[in-house]
C-alpha cells in the first residue's frame, strides 16, 4: 500500500512539473537565459519534493522518481536546466546522508547526463521523440540506475534486485516515456504559442511601419447584411442592386474602419491614424460608389480577393487616386479584422499624364510642322513620316514606312548610312544637304538635321527642309554676282585703258598750252591769251589727276596696284605734299604747318602712294577750309602701337552721314555746299582704299562748323628702326601768307 502511495504522490509531482515547465517556456522568448535557470530550478525542485516522499525499501535505502525528472530536464530543458538540476537534486541527496548518499547522487547525474545525450541525438536527427523511442530511453535510464544500486553493500543490493529490477524500473521507465509525450507536447506548444506571439508582433511591426497605407475594416455587420439576402431569397446581388440603388449605400454603411497605420493617415491627410476608424462611407466619393459594388458583388461570389483604381476623399477634402486591394474574409477566416491595402498612384497617374500630354504635344508638333520629320531605328528604316514630308514629296506614307533612306535620297547609299549612323551615335548630331527624289520624279534640294537618342535601342530624330527654293535663289545670286564681276573687271578693264589713251594728248595739251603762257615762241598778242593758257594748263592738271585717280582705284579693284616699297622719311613727303599744295593756300590766304615727332621712325611703304594721299587730303582740307585759316599736318607715334599721320583743318565739317557718304566713290559729303575747287568725289574713297593695301586704316573726325580731322593709322610692322633725320621739326615748316604761327 505505502508504494502504490508513494507512486501516486510521484506521479503527481509530475503531472505538476509538466504544467509549471509549460508556464515557464511561454516567457522563454522574452528572457531565455532567466527561463533556463528557472526551469533548472523547477527540475531540481521537483526531484527534491520527490524525495521527501519517497519509497522506502529498507533502512537508508529509499526510491523515488528523481531519475525520470532528471532525465527529463536533460532531454527536454539543456545543459544548463539539467546542470542547474543536477546541483540541486544531488546535494540534496548528499545531504540526506549514508547509506546510499553517494549511488544516489550518482543515479542523479547519470539521468541527466543520459538526458542530454539522447537530446544530442534527437537534435542530429538520429532519434526521435515517439512513444517507444522515449520508453526505451526510460528503460536504458532505469536500468543504469538499477544498476548503480546493485553496488550497495549488504542486504540492499539484494532487496534492490528483488524490488527495484522488476517493479520499479518498468514502472519509472513508463512514467519517462508518458512525461516525455506530455514534455513533448508542452514543448511545441508554447514553441507554436512563441512563433505565433513573434508573428503577430512582426505582423503589428510591419502594419505601422509599412510605407503602403494599410488599414483593417470590421465586415461582420456587412457579412450579416449579405446572409440576410441570401435568406430573403436573392440569388443574382448583381440584379438586386440595380433594382435597389440604395442597396449598394446601405451595404457600404455597414463597413468600419477598425485600425489604419501612420502611412493610411499621411495618405488621407489625418493627423492621427485613429482618426480614419469609423465608417468606411464617409471616404468614398458618390462618383466612385460602383467601384464598391464590384467589391460586394466579389464577397457575394465567393472570390478570393477584390483589386480595384479607385478615389477617396481625404480628410482635408481632397481626392487621392489609389489601387484597393481586399483580400476575400472567407479566405481569411475572420470578417472582424480584415486588412485593405491602398496603394498611392497619384504620383504615377500625374506621370502618366504627363507623358500623355508629351506624347500628344510630340505628334501635334509633328503632324504640325512646316518641315518633314522622318522617326527611324538605329539601322535608318523609316518608322514614322509626318505630313509636310508628304505633301513635300507626294509619296503615301505606307510607301515609304520600313524602308531606306536611299530610296528617296538620290546621293544617299547603303554604306553611307551605315557610317552616318556610326558617327551620329559619338556625336549626337548632324547638318547637311541632300537631294530626294519626289513621287513624280522631282528632284528636291533638301537640308536635314539629325539627332540620335538611345532610347528603345537607337531612335534617329530626321528633320527634312525643302530648300530648292533657297538653293535657286542662291544659284541666281551666284551667276548674278559673277555677271557683275565680270561687268566690273571690264568696265576696269575699259577705265585703265581709256585713262592711258586720254593721258597721252592731256599731256600733250598741256605743254602746248604751257608754251603759249610762257611765250616760248613770242608774243601772243592780246593779254586774255596768256590768261586762257594758264585756264587750258590747270584745267588739262585737274584732268590728269581725275584719270590717275580713275587708273589707280581701277587697278585696285582689278588687284593689279602693287606697291613699290621702301624706307620713307615721313617728314620729307609731307614738307614735299605742302610744296605741292603752296599755291592754292596761298590764293585762299590758308597756311600749311607741319609737325613731325623728334622719335618718329622711318616708314615702310610706296612713295608715289604716300604723297598721292596726302596731296588728297591736304587739297580737301584746303578746298573746304575757312578763307585764313590753317591746316596741320601732324605726324606722331601711336601710343596703341604703330604710327599715325592726321591732317587737321578748321573748315564747315561734316555730319556722320556726309562722312559715310565722302568715303563712297564718286560722291561728296554735301553737294549743296558751294566750292571754291572742282572735285570728283574720288579721293577720300581711294585714301580709303591705299590705306587698306598699307594694312591700316583711315578715321574721319568731324562735326559741322567744327572742322574736320582725318586721321591715317599704319601697324607697327610698317616703323622702321629709330628716328629718321629727313624731316622738320614740330615747330619748323610753316608757310603761307602769315608765316609761321
Amino acid at each position: 500500500m505505502d508504494i502504490i502511495v508513494g507512486l501516486a504522490q510521484a506521479a503527481a509531482s509530475l503531472v505538476a512539473l509538466t504544467y509549471l515547465q509549460g508556464m515557464v517556456l511561454r516567457n522563454r522568448a522574452q528572457r531565455p537565459l532567466t527561463t533556463q535557470v528557472l526551469s533548472g530550478l523547477l527540475f531540481g525542485g521537483i526531484a527534491v519534493f520527490g524525495m521527501l516522499t519517497p519509497v522506502r525499501l529498507t533502512d537508508g535505502l529509499i526510491f523515488d522518481p528523481r531519475s525520470v525528472v532528471l532525465a527529463i530536464s536533460g532531454l527536454f530543458g539543456g545543459p544548463l536546466p539539467a546542470a542547474v538540476a543536477t546541483a540541486i537534486a544531488g546535494g540534496y541527496r548528499l545531504g540526506l546522508g549514508p547509506p546510499g548518499d553517494v549511488i544516489g547522487a550518482a543515479v542523479i547525474a547519470a539521468s541527466a547526463l543520459l538526458g542530454l545525450g539522447y537530446r544530442a541525438l534527437h537534435q542530429r536527427g538520429r532519434v526521435a521523440l515517439s512513444g517507444r523511442m522515449l520508453l526505451l530511453f526510460g528503460l536504458l535510464v532505469h536500468g543504469v540506475a538499477a544498476a548503480l544500486f546493485l553496488l550497495l553493500p549488504g542486504e540492499s543490493a539484494a532487496v534492490v534486485a528483488r524490488t527495484v529490477t522488476p517493479v520499479f524500473v518498468p514502472t519509472l521507465a513508463l512514467a519517462t516515456a508518458l512525461l516525455g509525450l506530455l514534455m513533448r507536447d508542452i514543448t511545441a506548444r508554447a514553441e507554436t504559442e512563441r512563433q505565433a506571439r513573434e508573428a503577430a508582433a512582426r505582423n503589428a511591426l510591419l502594419f505601422e511601419t509599412a510605407e503602403t497605407a494599410i488599414w483593417t475594416e470590421d465586415q461582420t455587420a456587412f457579412r450579416a447584411a449579405l446572409q440576410r439576402l441570401r435568406a430573403d431569397g436573392v440569388r443574382d446581388l448583381g440584379r438586386w442592386l440595380a433594382e435597389h440603388p440604395q442597396g449598394a449605400r446601405e451595404l457600404l454603411s455597414t463597413l468600419r474602419v477598425t485600425r489604419a497605420n501612420a502611412a493610411a493617415a499621411r495618405l488621407f491627410r489625418a493627423g492621427r491614424a485613429d482618426e480614419l476608424c469609423g465608417s468606411l462611407e464617409r471616404l468614398v466619393l458618390p462618383e466612385t460608389l460602383a467601384t464598391f459594388t464590384g467589391f460586394i458583388l466579389a464577397v457575394w461570389e465567393g472570390r478570393p480577393s477584390f483589386r480595384v483604381e479607385t478615389c477617396f476623399r481625404a480628410l482635408d477634402g481632397t481626392v487621392i487616386d489609389v489601387v484597393l486591394a481586399v483580400p476575400s474574409p472567407e479566405s481569411l477566416g475572420d470578417w472582424s479584422d480584415v486588412p485593405v491595402t491602398l496603394f498611392d498612384i497619384g504620383d504615377r497617374l500625374e506621370a502618366e499624364r504627363q507623358v500623355r500630354e508629351r506624347e500628344a504635344l510630340y505628334h501635334s508638333v509633328i503632324t504640325s510642322a512646316h518641315d518633314g520629320f522622318w522617326l527611324t531605328d538605329n539601322r535608318g528604316r523609316l518608322l514614322e513620316v509626318n505630313d509636310a514630308y508628304l505633301r513635300m514629296t507626294g509619296y503615301q506614307r505606307g510607301e515609304l514606312l520600313g524602308r531606306q533612306p536611299d530610296a528617296v535620297d538620290v546621293l544617299e547609299h547603303p554604306v553611307d548610312t551605315a557610317a552616318r549612323i556610326t558617327r551620329l551615335k559619338s556625336q549626337g548630331n548632324d547638318l547637311f544637304q541632300s537631294r530626294h527624289r519626289a513621287r513624280d520624279g522631282r528632284i528636291l534640294d533638301v537640308e536635314i538635321g539629325i539627332s540620335y537618342s538611345p532610347i528603345a535601342e537607337g531612335r534617329m530624330f530626321v528633320f527634312i527642309r525643302d530648300i530648292t527654293s533657297r538653293k535657286k535663289a542662291e544659284a541666281e545670286i551666284l551667276a548674278a554676282k559673277a555677271e557683275a564681276e565680270r561687268a566690273n573687271q571690264a568696265k576696269s578693264e575699259f577705265l585703265a585703258a581709256m585713262s592711258h589713251d586720254l593721258r597721252t594728248p592731256l599731256n600733250a595739251i598741256m605743254g602746248f598750252a604751257e608754251m603759249m603762257r610762257l611765250e616760248t615762241f613770242g608774243p601772243l598778242g592780246a593779254a586774255k591769251y596768256v590768261e586762257y593758257a594758264r585756264h587750258i594748263s590747270n584745267s588739262g592738271a585737274l584732268l590728269v589727276s581725275l584719270v590717275n585717280d580713275v587708273l589707280d582705284l581701277s587697278k585696285i579693284e582689278a588687284g593689279k596696284y602693287e606697291l613699290d616699297e621702301e624706307p620713307l622719311a615721313l617728314g620729307a613727303l609731307m614738307e614735299r605734299t605742302r610744296e605741292l599744295q603752296m599755291v592754292m593756300a596761298e590764293e585762299s590766304g590758308q597756311c600749311i604747318s607741319v609737325e613731325v615727332a623728334p622719335d618718329l621712325p622711318p616708314l615702310l611703304g610706296d612713295r608715289r602712294a604716300l604723297l598721292q594721299i596726302l596731296n588728297n587730303l591736304l587739297s580737301n582740307a584746303l578746298k573746304f577750309n575757312q578763307t585764313g585759316g590753317r591746316v596741320r599736318l601732324v605726324a606722331r607715334p601711336d601710343p596703341a602701337g604703330g604710327l599715325l599721320l592726321q591732317v587737321a583743318d578748321q573748315g564747315i565739317g561734316m555730319t556722320p552721314e556726309g562722312i559715310e557718304k565722302a568715303l563712297r566713290p564718286f560722291e561728296q559729303a554735301d553737294s549743296a555746299v558751294p566750292r571754291r575747287h572742282d572735285g570728283t568725289g574720288l579721293g577720300l574713297h581711294l585714301c580709303q582704299r591705299l590705306m587698306t593695301l598699307f594694312g591700316g586704316r583711315l578715321e574721319i573726325d568731324s562735326r559741322p562748323g567744327g572742322g574736320t580731322t582725318v586721321s591715317l593709322w599704319f601697324p607697327p610692322a610698317r616703323c622702321l628702326g629709330p628716328p629718321a633725320p629727313e624731316h622738320a621739326g614740330p615747330d619748323q615748316g610753316s608757310a603761307g601768307p602769315g608765316g609761321p604761327e
